[in-house]
């Protein structure tokens, strides 16, 4: 079996308990509860559907979830009062033991067992004598923050039974203040003050189909878990068959993993979806050994996705022409500063043509000033053919910002530059990435552990994040996960939510920030990226999202050698159309690790190659 579906994210966590959730995701085990000590360190318990994996609890702990697993119990819930010491609580499908909890707690949940309720979950906040208590019918809180309280109740008023509640503890045991996580049984949950990602992490789980949100957990060093108690396989999706041949998303998902597991790159990572049907995988690092705190790269960590941006900036300025009354013919002066100097020849130019770039520009950069001398030296009218230029989506930053209102179409250059970025990032966070459940995008990397990019092999100090695009977005920039990429494509090819039918196909037909491709197989629209080797210290990347015409959708992000890589989106899409006798063939993994001898001598001789070795094994280049 493979686990297709990325049901849990851990982030800050021991790597020991980062590593075993993972181990146990891929055997196919449900996750139900993870809790920490709040002594920190590498103590944690793992609860799952078929097992728990205790490491470091108290010792009378770890007996009492033996003994009720000797007995038959199946354990539900594992947590630890912020006193510390022998003191935890187990809760069973059919019972629950108590130690050294607050004794009105343990009352309480006696008294609801005597009630007939069935418990199922406890919390402690990070100060003492303080708790929730849930059960198969209701929850009762004692000294939790107001505001959690109340939104619980809400959910309750609302019919939805809450099946988790969690407390993040600030590192050294701080109070916890007004912080919390609660998770419904309907997949739905509210977060206060939760650690940096993590909301943003359950948001995309849930927008991208892997499944009910089912709790968090919260490390006391200000790490945590988000886990989804959804099938480690993924769900079916519905059936599509063409002469006499079936097509498998999971048979797509191999082929793309073992067209990347069988060339030379640092990471990959994919997204592919059809219906309910969620396929991902990733494999490398997200940050290297020689960029601490080493962590392997998922398809929920941003990223900025290079040129993939470009389909979002198109739709954000067609979504403004279609409010507006007007179509891609739309001449593109308009909405221009009005201190720049306009020649006739830019006046020809239209949203179309800038957007399939055939606007005749051919030098440029994407800055403000780059763009303002751009358009002020004019363009010659036989250069109006296709010629692939960023300043062109640049240039389209400033018509969002004007059209939009956003910012204004006079003023100092300096204003100019700062407001129309602004008004672009504004316009396309209300207008796009709120719409498909993405909160606060950056167009910047992550200020604490950004996903890095590395030439081949990792060396020191050589992961890059390709820099600030703050006051530069359009051509580029957007920092989203594989996850809320392949959401982003999802809602764009499957409906009107991002952009109506009529611009839809104005963008299909006229090639504006998404191009046609495909087989015979199946037509897809897509938009790849690409930062090169050569400009970026030997850290190159590649991305492509793409939508095809029957519903399947993903986004996919490799950082490797393209001369090298040679990587074929359609042939693995036609690898996925078989005979349904032949799809029941289970296939064989093609992937071989570079010796770590070999590893090493790579390293010789670089600054710093010693700290390196004991260390290289958990470089994971993979080679033909």
């Amino acid at each position: 079996m493979s686990a297709w579906n990325p049901t849990v994210y851990s982030r800050n966590i021991p790597l020991e308990c980062r590593n075993r959730l993972g181990s146990l995701r891929a055997e196919g085990h449900r996750i139900l509860c993870v809790a920490f000590p709040p002594a920190g360190g590498n103590r944690w318990c793992i609860v799952t559907d078929k097992d728990v994996v205790p490491r470091n609890i108290p010792t009378e702990c770890r007996d009492r979830i033996q003994t009720f697993r000797s007995e038959g119990h199946r354990i539900l819930c594992v947590a630890f009062p912020p006193e510390g010491g022998n003191r935890w609580s187990v809760i069973t499908d059919r019972d629950f033991f108590n130690r050294g909890v607050s004794q009105a707690c343990h009352d309480r949940m006696r008294a609801l067992r005597n009630d007939g309720h069935k418990i199922r979950w406890v919390a402690f906040p990070a100060v003492g004598n303080r708790w929730s208590i849930l059960t198969d019918r209701d929850f009762v809180n004692q000294g939790v923050p107001a505001e959690c309280d109340t939104q619980m109740k809400a959910f309750r008023d609302r019919k939805e039974r809450v099946i988790s509640v969690a407390f993040p503890m600030s590192p050294g045991l701080q109070l916890g203040g007004n912080r919390f996580s609660i998770c419904t049984e309907s997949g739905a949950f509210f977060n206060r003050d939760t650690p940096p990602g993590c909301h943003r992490v359950m948001r995309a789980m849930s927008h991208a189909g892997v499944g009910r949100t089912a709790m968090v957990g919260f490390h006391p060093g200000g790490g945590y878990v988000v886990v989804s108690d959804a099938s480690p396989e993924g769900s079916a999706h519905p059936a599509m068959e063409d002469n006499g041949e079936v097509f498998s998303l999971t048979g797509l998902a191999e082929a793309l993993r073992d067209q990347l597991d069988r060339k030379e790159v640092v990471k990959y990572g994919f997204v592919i979806r059809r219906g309910p049907a969620l396929r991902a995988w990733a494999s490398g690092p997200k940050r290297s050994v020689f960029d601490a705190p080493a962590a392997d790269f998922s398809v929920f960590d941003c990223f900025n996705p290079a040129s993939t941006t470009k389909t979002i900036t198109s739709v954000a300025l067609l979504q403004l022409l279609h409010a507006r009354g007007l179509n891609v013919n739309a001449r593109i002066w308009r909405w221009l500063p009005e201190d720049w100097t306009i020649p006739a020849s830019v006046r020809t130019i239209t949203v179309a043509e800038l957007l399939n770039h055939r606007s005749g520009f051919r030098e440029g950069d994407v800055t403000y000033a780059g763009l303002r001398k751009m358009v002020e030296a004019g363009i010659r009218p036989q250069d109006k053919t296709y010629c692939y230029k960023n300043p062109n989506y640049g240039l389209a930053r400033i018509l969002v910002a004007i059209l939009s209102g956003r910012s204004p179409a006079v003023g100092t250059g300096p204003m100019l530059a700062a407001t129309t970025a602004l008004g672009f990032r504004s316009y396309c966070q209300e207008n796009i990435f709120d719409r498909f459940g993405v909160p606060g995008v950056q167009w910047k990397p992550e200020s604490e552990e950004p996903t890095l990019f590395y030439p081949n092999p990792p060396l020191p100090n050589s992961g890059t994040t390709y820099g600030d695009w703050t006051n530069r977005p359009g051509s580029a920039g957007a920092h989203l996960s594989l996850a809320e990429l392949a959401t982003f494509v999802s809602r764009l090819a499957g409906g009107d939510s991002l952009l109506p039918q009529p611009m839809r196909t104005a963008m299909e037909e006229g090639g504006l920030g998404w191009y046609r491709g495909g087989s015979g197989r199946g037509l897809r629209y897509e938009h790849g990226g690409f930062f090169p080797a050569d400009r970026n210290g030997g850290a190159q990347l590649h991305s492509v999202i793409f939508g095809y015409a029957n519903g399947v959708h993903g986004a996919l992000v490799f950082n490797g050698i393209n001369a090298e890589v040679g990587f074929d989106l359609t042939a693995a899409y036609d690898e996925a159309w078989q005979k349904p006798a032949l799809r029941a063939v289970s296939r064989t993994r093609r992937i071989t690790l570079i010796p770590v001898p070999e590893r090493i001598e790579a390293m010789r001789g670089v600054p710093g190659w010693e700290e390196g070795v004991a260390a290289a094994t958990a470089v994971p280049v993979l080679r033909r």
